[in-house]
Parts: C-alpha cells; structure tokens; sequence
C-alpha cells in the first residue's frame, strides 16, 4: 500500500478526531488538503534538482518537466539517497505536479484567520492552528512554535526566508501538532538557510533552496522552477490520527480494546520481554523493565475485537525517553504494523535496530509482537499503546515508565551498624525522638517528606512522587545523631545531612513512657532538679539511664547510677 493510499485511508479518521479536539479547545478547524500522488514526494522539482553532500530523502524523488536529477545514487555524481522512488519525467512525476498546482491553489483560496501575526518574522512565536497570511515576504529567526492539533496555513505573497547557522531557524511542534498539517503556499522563492530545522510541506511558485545541513519533516515542491539540495534530511511526514482519550480500552462491543471483549475480557494487554501487564484503563502505571543493548527485546499488545480479529487494521507503540510527557507528535521512536501497509519504523536517532513484528489471531482479538534490540543507553520511557480496526475506530492506553533501554542501575544493600535505625515516616521519627528525651533536629523542620524536596504528579486522583525518590532519616543511638539521607529512585544517595540531638532541657512527660502511664498526673512532668516527691525508684532510675537526672538520689533508694 503506498503512503498516499495510506493517507487517503486514514484522512477521514484524522479529521473525525482533529475536529472534535480542536472545536473543543476553540480551535481552527479546517481540513487538511489532499495531496493526491504528491502526498508521497519528499521533493519535486519542476527544471532541475541538483544535491551536493550526502543527502536522505525518505519518500520519492521526483522531476517534471525537467530533464536532470543530479547528485543522487545511483544517478552519476551522488552520494544523496532516496529511501522511496526516482521519477524522472514520467507520468507519476507529471500528475504530482497537477495535483501539487491544484493544492498551491486551494490554500491561497482559504480565508485568513491572521494577516501577517506581530511580524512578518515570525520566529520566537508560538502560534496556534488557522491560516496566516502574508502579503510580501515571510521569514523564520529563532524558534517558531506551533501549538495544537489541527491545520497550519502560511499563505507567503513572495519569499519565504529561514536563518543561517545552528541552532539560528527552528520550528517546534507541541500540543499536537503534526508536520503533516502544515502548509507554507509561497508565491516566489524560498530559501531554508544553514541548519535550519524547518517543519511543513513547502509548495513555491519558483526555486527552493535548502543550504547546507537543512532538515525538512515535510516537502520540498517548486512549480516552476529548480530545487537545489546540500547535505540535507528531507522526510515525509506519516499522517497519523492525532492522539486522544475519549474512548476507554475496556471492553467495548464499538471499537478494540485493550482488555477483551463483553464475556471474554482479559488483563495481559501488554507484555514487556515476557513480564505480563494490565492496561485496562487509559492511563497505567508499570514496574519499569530495562532492556539490555544489544539484546533482542519484544513489546506485545493483545487487543479484543468484537467483531473478530479478521477486522484488525493497525498497531502501534509509541516511546517517549526521560520522563517526557508523550504525545504522538512528539514521540522519539514509534514502530507500527498495519494490515495493509506492514511494519513501520520511525526511529530518528536509532535507538533500535532489527526491528520486526508478529501476529497472532484469536476468535475475537489478536496479538502483535514488536522484536527489536537496543543499541542506544536511554533512560525510562513512558508509552502510548494504539490499536484500531478497519473502522478507523480507535483506542489508547497511556503507560507510565515502562522501560528503560540499557541495563537497570544496580542498588546497593545497605546494612546499618547496630544502634543505627532507618524511619522513612517523619511522625513515628518525631514520636522516637521525644520519647528518647531529645529535642527535634533543626533538620526536622523543613523536611517531612519527599514531597518537601521532589515535585509531585497526580495519577488515578493520588498525588504520587514523580521521581520514585526517597526521603527517610537514620538515627544512631549510640552517638545520638540524626542523619537526613535524600535519595534516587535507585537508594543512591543524592545528599546527606547530619545534626547532633540535644537533650530537652525544659521538661520531660513520664506519661509517655509506657511502665509509668500510671503516674500521670499534676506530677507527671519533671525538670531535671524536679521535686523527686513521690517519684518511685523505677522512674528515677529511668531518669538515671536517660542521662537526665541531676542531683542527688533521695534517701533509701537502690539506684544503678553506672551510667550517670
């Protein structure tokens, strides 16, 4: 199935799902236009296209009416690469170039939302879905942000210019926004300076020049002229639908769940290298498992479908490292299968390597198993786990650390001295200390908690430690110190803090000490050089062992005073 067919397929279920998100946040809605056999181009030139340095063009490569690709394997003269096909002069070439006419004209026919926002250089901006029109030049300095799901329409009246240099033209998408939703429809040239980092799908009236070391998640498609190339990665954007959470993957008898079907429900939707989970619920939280780099690893989802597993359509995994909040638009790696299409990877900075997939059918569901291996160290990834079925029914399941590639920090055993003891509870500590005669540690007063030291997120309503760190105090009864230990969520210790208790100098409760709650009373608090009326020998040599007796014994008692 080819990329266009794939979009074609999918395109009614990415509007279904971008409508209802952006009518929701009052966004602009609008459909994406349909590129027609453009849609699976990286570049199409309209002369020439000439490349120098090594460049990667994931999709097709294509030229009409021109007579000359230059610069591309195996072409005379390479050393660019395309992943799809070269179509030089031929008919596949030619009605791309109609069907990238007709779109250039259907975007200058949508009606502005914003004539020219702030400025015309609109880096250092962030701008959410509508359609932006320019009436002369356009250019990018800085980063340009575009936040939220829906469609982007820049409408350039003549030249769109992007910054030179590293780090100087750079375009981020967040809160959904996608690649495959963005347009720039530019009357003249446009020229994407060095390193630039551009996002979108560039349809110019004349030349398109994409300098040294240019990146384009998107395409590069110039109607009646060249397109010039150096060093650059050019990728054609997957149309994807967007991510959302208005259905549940608890069984359902309308789309594919992740926990069976009515009367055959289940809860090993996931399975990480054999260890099984439960993600029955939207969001899940997981035991993190560690994959070990260059160790074959597999990722499996089972997922109910109720009219049979021949219904099937698409499976996917989603990863995000580090912590970071996923979304689908911002995904680090994704591999997918679909019934048409096979498996798909997307994996940019090659965190996995021999990936392949299986499927196994049930009477009302299936499994699909991703096999890879780890080649790069990164840290725990959340996850997003996707299934729908011919329908363009849809169901998510948000899973929260779930692996880390590399192998797991090893945690060191700790085993405290005799007389040392461990509290990880602030109160039973404080009650510890008091019941001891010491007065409370400076320390004891800002830090109760690990919640007084790491931030906290919210999950299934629970206000839960986001860093499965540790916070917790040893005690050493034999010098009388109190130490703070702060820690990772492997027990290493991140800081340490040490204070020597005191005495309570003021008063003493015999109440709480368990053998004398018979003696409460108008008599039970004691200072130190107290009125030792009717104080029994028992209490007073408790006073005695605690260190907390001055004075002399009173008359007639027996009294170990050895450890006075």
């Amino acid at each position: 199935m080819t990329r266009n067919n794939i979009k074609n397929y999918f395109i009614i279920s990415v509007l279904i799902f971008s409508a209802s998100y952006m009518v929701e946040n009052h966004a602009f809605a609008t459909s994406a236009p349909d590129l027609g056999t453009a849609s699976n181009f990286g570049v199409l030139g309209f002369s020439t296209v000439t490349n120098t340095g090594p460049t990667i063009i994931t999709g097709d490569l294509g030229l009409s009416p021109g007579i000359s690709i230059t610069g591309f394997l195996p072409t005379p003269g390479g050393p660019g690469t395309v992943t799809g096909t070269i179509h030089e002069t031929d008919p596949t070439a030619a009605q791309a170039q109609t069907d990238s006419s007709t779109v250039f004209t259907n975007l200058n026919a949508t009606s502005c939302t914003t004539n020219e926002p702030l400025v015309a250089d609109i880096g250092n901006q962030t701008l959410s879905p509508g359609v932006y029109c320019f009436p002369t030049s356009a250019a990018i300095t800085g980063t340009l942000t575009l936040s939220g799901g829906g469609v982007y329409i820049f409408k350039v009246g003549t030249t769109l210019n992007t910054a030179a240099g590293l780090g100087a033209s750079n375009i981020v998408l967040t809160g959904g926004a996608d690649a495959s939703n963005v347009f720039w429809a530019v009357g003249s040239s446009s020229t994407l300076g060095t390193y630039s980092n551009f996002k979108g799908t560039i349809i110019a009236s004349a030349l398109i020049a994409a300098n040294t070391g240019a990146t384009v998640n998107g395409r590069l498609i110039s109607l009646t002229d060249a397109v010039t190339l150096d060093s650059n990665i050019i990728t054609v954007p997957v149309v994807l639908p967007q991510f959302h959470s208005s259905e549940s993957p608890v069984p359902s008898r309308y789309h594919p769940s992740l926990g069976g079907v009515e009367g055959q429900t289940f809860s090993d939707g996931l399975k990480i290298s054999g260890h099984v989970f439960d993600i029955s619920k939207f969001h899940d939280v997981v035991p993190q498992q560690a994959l070990s780099l260059g160790k074959p690893a597999t990722i499996s989802i089972k997922q109910g479908l109720t009219r049979g597993s021949q219904f099937w359509q698409h499976a996917m995994v989603f990863m995000n490292f580090g912590g970071k909040d996923t979304i689908t638009g911002n995904a680090d790696t994704w591999i997918s299968v679909d019934r048409n299409a096979g498996l798909q990877v997307h994996d940019p900075n090659g965190f996995l390597t021999n990936v392949s997939v299986n499927n196994t059918f049930i009477a009302y569901g299936m499994t699909t198993t991703f096999t890879f291996t780890p080649v790069k160290q990164m840290s725990d990834s959340n996850l997003i786990i996707r299934v729908w079925d011919n329908q363009n029914r849809q169901t998510d399941a948000f899973v929260e650390g779930a692996v880390l590639l590399g192998d797991a920090p090893v945690v060191k055993q700790v085993v405290y001295p005799v007389g040392v003891v461990k509290y990880i509870d602030f109160r039973t500590l404080s009650d510890a200390i008091s019941a001891d005669g010491y007065s409370k540690a400076k320390i004891m007063a800002h830090i109760q908690s690990d919640a007084s030291v790491f931030s906290t997120t919210q999950v299934n309503g629970v206000n839960t430690n986001h860093y499965n760190s540790q916070v917790y105090w040893l005690v050493d009864n034999n010098s009388h110190k109190l130490t703070l230990i702060i820690a990772d969520e492997n027990g290493n210790t991140i800081a340490s803090y040490t204070e020597q208790l005191t005495k309570n100098l003021v008063t003493y409760n015999a109440c709480n000490v368990e053998k004398f709650k018979n003696h409460c009373g108008a008599d039970s608090i004691y200072g130190f050089s107290a009125n030792t009326k009717g104080l029994s020998a028992d209490m007073v040599q408790h006073f005695v062992d605690m260190g907390m007796w001055s004075g002399a014994i009173p008359a007639g008692m027996t009294i170990n005073t050895a450890s006075r």
